[in-house]
């Protein structure tokens, strides 16, 4: 995916889709690097007119902060060099504001994805109070990554076991989050295209989780509830 992008709008018209790189304002040695930007993207032509208005200022004066909803999965776009995310700004789905509740403020890494069942599940929305957008990323070439619909899991709800599969080969990582974002299964996965996985989750506590794969390709996310 690249910004700029060009959508037809059902009136006929045309918007462009842009993205931007939203970066932590007080960087230190000793943050986590993937919690120092992310990225956003939208073709709602006031929100970017707002964009465009603090990218006017130096960074160190511009006071409006991302705020909307999170989907999971990096939607192909939100990353951090090598990292991507396990959720993204549902695109044309946040704005700037000048403030926010505290319940939503947090780190891209270290609080969202440490805890993604928790923000996906119980928040719903982020709102960084310490980032700022910092410039359009206008050639990113984005890192391919596996959505949610590329890992089939069935059934959904089950006291004992859940199957698994995917539309290709996968070779990488299984874990299951707990809703506090805990890993409380994990193994390795090596599943060829088609075919069919049993995994075993009768030791789990009642309650919702996240089966979450991890591979060169990118990550697949997938929720399911122990009954």
């Amino acid at each position: 995916m690249f910004a700029g992008m060009i959508l037809l709008l059902a009136n006929g018209t045309f918007a462009q889709t842009r993205c931007f790189e939203v970066k932590k304002t007080n960087i230190s040695v000793n943050d986590d690097w993937r919690d120092s930007s992310f990225i956003v993207c939208t073709d709602d032509p006031a929100v970017l007119a707002d964009v465009d208005n603090e990218l006017l200022l130096p960074f160190s004066q511009r006071q409006k902060i991302v705020s909307g909803n999170i989907s999971a999965s990096n939607g192909g776009y939100n990353s951090n060099a090598t990292h991507d995310f396990l959720w993204h700004f549902k695109t044309s789905y946040w704005t700037l504001t000048g403030s926010a509740i505290e319940l939503c403020d947090g780190l891209a890494y270290s609080h969202v994805d440490a805890n993604i069942a928790y923000w996906l599940d119980t928040v719903g929305s982020f709102c960084p109070w310490y980032y700022r957008v910092n410039e359009e990323v206008k050639t990113a070439s984005f890192r391919k990554s596996l959505t949610p619909s590329g890992l089939v899991l069935f059934p959904t709800s089950s006291t004992g076991s859940i199957r698994l599969t995917t539309p290709e080969d996968i070779r990488g990582r299984l874990s299951v989050l707990n809703p506090a974002g805990q890993i409380v299964l994990s193994q390795d996965l090596q599943l060829e295209a088609g075919a069919v996985m049993s995994l075993d989750v009768s030791s789990l506590v009642p309650g919702t989780y996240i089966c979450r794969v991890d591979s060169g390709e990118g990550t697949m996310i997938a929720r399911f509830s122990r009954i």
